[in-house]
């Protein structure tokens, strides 16, 4: 049997503590690569010692070969539903939620329901899963609690139970830390259309397609990661093999993977990366989620998303612990961050829907030294440091009406600044007691960092005033202020 980690152990005795509280459906929450593989076998288990019948599902044959090799792991005993594997007496069962899908009349009942990457559950096959053991107590684990259009997860699950943090993770060691790199120039997809939540697949295609994009992509490859193996998002099977080709042509071991492959070719060559013979795999949403790759070292993002959920899973794939304990390098050539934020960023989980996590993080930058920056920090850092004076920082481009192929990226990569380092790991959204107190301390009397902290939790302006006058600051009163003040004053006079 594994030993669990502190937070895993806590996370399922949470999950325990609400099925016998008569909650039903739970969520649980953890960063890719926290270990979410680990949860889910061990939370069976205990399950199914009580005499539940428990089935575990997912939407890819990857996972559940992974969620099988723990199961093994955890010496659990269950059964494949799939051709060619009739152990149907087993009290735990795991299938691809297709499979089960079109079984239902053939399968016994479960008493627990068990499903991985659960952000997942809108599609029908869940929900048709569902209804057919509705009586069945829910659990669902995944990285990014949130559908791709932006709603919660609230209409299947009661209560979320969330783990670390990606920054607690790499200040603990469970994950490597990172060096986030964007073009100092953005691309303009505001002509781009979207569907179903991301954007369209053509037009965005058409956009990423340009030779001198793909070329951008392999110079900057050389450059941060040097023959270390990497993964390229791309926008689809075409433009995945199209960027693997053009890696090739530069002398660079590549191969692409698509879901339309034999899964013993997708495994070769991911594969191929841990054994050398591949340098770089180039895919569409094939690895974006699910897939334990640890000799990952880079992602190199050449698909633009609106979705916070696909953008998180993209990037976790680098974060797991190097062999050499090196950082991760995140080569973002369609500034995903600007949208997201990067993978750092405090973000406030709801079941209700998604809340800061999807806006804009406001990743600008400066229009003399193209420099990126947070726009928290961007005024004071940009300003202090551009030797061209003013320093000039770009708000968004105005959007046009009509569709056009956006720019190719020019220039180089410039790392992103973590806009949040100063709170030492604290998380902004759910710090209490002496946790807010430091945070606060952390803040001192700096307007922009008390102005985060102030977005994070909800504050008014006034509060912000408050903080800067309580520290010495000369805070001239605004209207509100004057007219309450004046107030104060004239019952103070009328009482005497």
């Amino acid at each position: 049997m594994i030993t669990l980690r502190d937070y895993q152990e806590r996370l399922i005795e949470q999950a325990q503590g609400a099925f016998a509280s008569n909650i039903r459906r739970v969520l649980i929450q953890l960063p890719t690569g926290g270990g979410k593989g680990r949860i889910l076998p061990r939370l069976a288990r205990l399950r199914a010692e009580t005499g539940r019948r428990v089935l575990i599902v997912a939407h890819r044959a990857e996972l559940i070969d992974q969620i099988s090799a723990a199961l093994d792991d955890e010496g659990l005993m269950y059964g494949r539903i799939q051709p060619g594997h009739p152990r149907m007496d087993f009290p735990v069962q795991v299938g691809m939620v297709q499979t089960v899908s079109r079984r239902l009349k053939t399968l016994r009942d479960f008493d627990d329901i068990m499903v991985d990457e659960a952000h997942h559950m809108p599609a029908g096959q869940y929900t048709s899963m569902l209804r057919a053991w509705p009586d069945a107590a829910l659990t669902g684990l995944t990285a990014t609690p949130i559908r791709t259009d932006g709603a919660g997860l609230g209409d299947y699950f009661d209560q979320m139970f969330c783990g670390p943090t990606t920054d607690e993770l790499i200040r603990r060691g469970y994950l490597a830390g990172f060096d986030y790199y964007m073009p100092s120039r953005q691309l303009d997809l505001s002509g781009v259309g979207k569907s179903m939540g991301d954007y369209q697949r053509d037009a965005a295609m058409r956009a990423m397609t340009k030779a001198r994009i793909v070329g951008d992509a392999v110079a900057h490859y050389r450059q941060y990661l040097n023959g270390r193996p990497a993964i390229v998002f791309c926008m689809g099977v075409k433009h995945t093999h199209e960027v693997a080709a053009m890696f090739c042509e530069a002398g660079i071991k590549a191969a692409g993977v698509d879901g339309r492959m034999e899964m013993s070719l997708r495994r070769e060559r991911l594969a191929g990366l841990a054994s050398g013979d591949l340098q770089v795999v180039t895919a569409a949403d094939v690895i974006s989620e699910g897939v334990d790759i640890p000799a990952v070292a880079g992602a190199i993002l050449l698909r633009p998303t609106v979705s916070t959920s696909l953008y998180l899973q993209q990037v976790g794939r680098a974060l797991r612990l190097k062999p050499d304990g090196s950082r991760a390098i995140i080569l973002d050539h369609v500034g995903n961050a600007q949208r997201h934020g990067i993978p750092t960023d405090p973000r406030l989980w709801s079941l209700d829907a998604e809340q800061q996590n999807g806006k804009s993080q406001n990743v600008v930058t400066c229009r003399l030294c193209h420099r990126v920056f947070h726009e928290g920090t961007a005024r004071k850092i940009a300003g202090a440091e551009c030797r061209r004076s003013p320093c000039a920082i770009l708000k968004p481009e105005p959007k046009v009406t009509e569709e056009k192929s956006p720019d190719v990226v020019k220039g180089t990569l410039e790392a992103v600044e973590d806009r949040w380092a100063w709170a030492k790991g604290i998380d902004p959204y759910l710090a209490q007691g002496p946790e807010l107190t430091a945070l606060l301390a952390h803040a001192g009397a700096d307007k922009e960092r008390l102005e985060m902290v102030a977005r994070a939790r909800g504050y008014k302006a006034a509060w912000v005033r408050h903080r800067l006058r309580a520290a010495g600051a000369d805070i001239p009163m605004n209207r509100w202020e004057k007219q309450q003040a004046a107030k104060q004053t004239a019952q103070q006079e009328a009482q005497a």
